[in-house]
């Protein structure tokens, strides 16, 4: 998003800045419907086949996405007995009973966004598998209806169930804004799917619902992944290297900030909740940003084991990221190969311009070594905090 000037949402969210409307799916994005769902579910067939033991968890977890008819359909193949027709009908329309009966939890940060968003005057609507009075009735018990523009469910309208666009795409009419203008959240594959379809612009998605962080990364469908919607934050305490707090999908994202805040000499109480990197490394670099330095350009060698690379940071130079390699390696096979939980160097590139952007400096990198990529970008990112401790002095 370096080039979008993203709008920030409340501290928790970015959309880009062409952004006019955000339309979200609702089961599991807006409201915290799974958790309880699979009470629901499992009382519900109680009450209609006799026994709900044969639902589990992760049945509903996986079949989530899906409008109630064919979620339910999924479920009973699990069934001890063949379900008749007028018994999975039955099933669906006590479910809906009981959700009804329910009032679900706002999920963290949705108030806070939604709030922000109608001071922005950014439109939003939901579009959700679910029939629209049942979608209606439990936006009410939320507290949050009055703050959507547009609902846009299923009923006897020939409008089809996501993966379709047909709901995304209806939202968006409604709300008299193009598909390009329109960023979306969900929690699915089906449910991404079903955005993109409808030519929806920006997708978001978030693993509150159904599909985890990684399968959502891995579907290559969303813009970008978050493991849950917060605050961001990045606060730096000088003279206390030790006191840490790293909170990132990633843990080697999370290690490589680390080493800039170690050699830095500073603490680091860090809050980056989503997979861009890039916006990731622009929060640490506007952090740091902060501190005073005394010199205008520093170098360093930073070694660990097999790797090592060097640094030049220029305070004086316009921002950006010059990376090379050693003429006996290959660029493009270190940007491309997994490291630890990264699943390509090119993401810790992304990371570190990030880094310069955010801190107003000309950051030159020259990697040397690559026997172990672990080792080569751990040299990488410590020499950029040895440059920074030499900025200071």
């Amino acid at each position: 998003m370096k080039n979008a000037a993203p709008i920030d949402i409340a501290g928790i969210l970015q959309v880009p800045a062409t952004t006019k409307a955000i339309i979200w799916d609702m089961d599991g994005v807006l409201v915290d419907t799974l958790t309880a769902d699979h009470g629901l579910c499992v009382t519900a067939a109680k009450r209609v086949v006799g026994s709900g033991d044969w639902i589990g968890i992760e049945d509903v977890r996986r079949n989530f996405a899906l409008d109630p008819p064919s979620f339910w359909a999924e479920l009973t193949r699990a069934a001890p007995r063949k379900v008749s027709p007028q018994e999975l009908a039955k099933l669906v329309e006590v479910y809906d009973e009981l959700r009804a009966e329910t009032k679900f939890a706002l999920l963290p940060g949705i108030s806070e966004v939604l709030t922000t968003c109608d001071a922005k005057g950014i439109k939003c609507a939901v579009a959700s598998s679910n029939p629209t009075e049942v979608v209606d009735d439990i936006l009410e018990r939320a507290g949050i209806k009055s703050q959507f523009a547009a609902v846009s469910g299923l009923g006897a309208n020939g409008i089809k169930p996501k993966p379709a666009g047909d709901l995304y795409r209806r939202a968006a009419e409604a709300l008299r804004v193009s598909p390009s203008q329109c960023a979306f959240v969900e929690d699915s594959i089906t449910g991404l799917t079903s955005g993109k379809a409808a030519g929806l612009s920006y997708a978001i998605a978030v693993a509150t619902g159904p599909a985890s962080f990684d399968d959502l990364t891995a579907s290559t469908l969303p813009d970008v992944t978050y493991q849950r919607f917060g605050p961001r934050r990045c606060t730096l305490v000088d003279g206390k290297p030790i006191q840490k707090t790293l909170d990132t999908p990633n843990d080697f994202a999370s290690h490589m900030a680390e080493h800039i805040a170690w050699r830095l000499g500073v603490g680091i109480d860090l809050a980056w909740r989503n997979d861009d990197w890039y916006g990731l490394g622009h929060l640490i670099g506007t952090s740091v940003k902060r501190i005073p330095f005394r010199k205008g350009s520093a170098s360093a060698l930073g070694m660990i084991d097999d790797g090592a690379s060097e640094v030049l940071i220029s305070l004086d130079e316009p921002p950006g990221l010059d990376f090379s390699v050693h003429s006996d390696l290959s660029r493009e096979r270190i940007e491309r190969m997994r490291v630890e939980q990264i699943k390509a160097g090119a993401d810790l590139l992304k990371m570190l311009e990030g880094f310069a952007d955010g801190l107003g400096a000309h950051i030159t990198a020259r990697m040397c070594t690559f026997e172990d990529p672990h080792h080569s970008w751990e040299g990488l990112f410590r020499a950029v905090g040895i440059c920074l401790a030499r900025l200071r002095t």
